[in-house]
């Protein structure tokens, strides 16, 4: 679940602008979307915790390993939640500001 009192950057004249924040966001999106693959290829696996608990492939240590390890993506999966908000809040204010100008000028 993303975070719902995200506070996002504007884009004006005086600012980082509008392309920088995006590409900002989607790298930064893009990154936690690798780590999220990295972390699958470091899932728990019984072969390496059963020797913690008599021999039981899935035993508690395992257990435990596997809710710990969800923690984790369900944390990354917000950070990227909000990264994807932030990037689609910049791209509708520059979308805005172009359709602007072109009924302004």
């Amino acid at each position: 679940m993303a975070n719902k009192d995200l506070v996002f950057p504007v884009v004006h004249n005086n600012g980082s602008g509008g392309s920088a924040l995006r590409n900002q966001a989607q790298k930064a999106y893009e990154a936690v979307s690798m780590a999220m693959e990295m972390l699958n290829e470091a899932a728990p696996h019984g072969r390496d915790y059963y020797t913690l608990d008599a021999g039981a492939v899935m035993g508690e240590s395992y257990q435990k390993a596997q809710a710990q390890w969800r923690m984790r993506m369900m944390a990354l999966e917000n950070v990227r939640d909000d990264l994807r908000l932030i990037y689609d809040n910049i791209d509708g204010q520059v979308y805005q500001s172009a359709v602007d100008k072109m009924f302004i000028a």
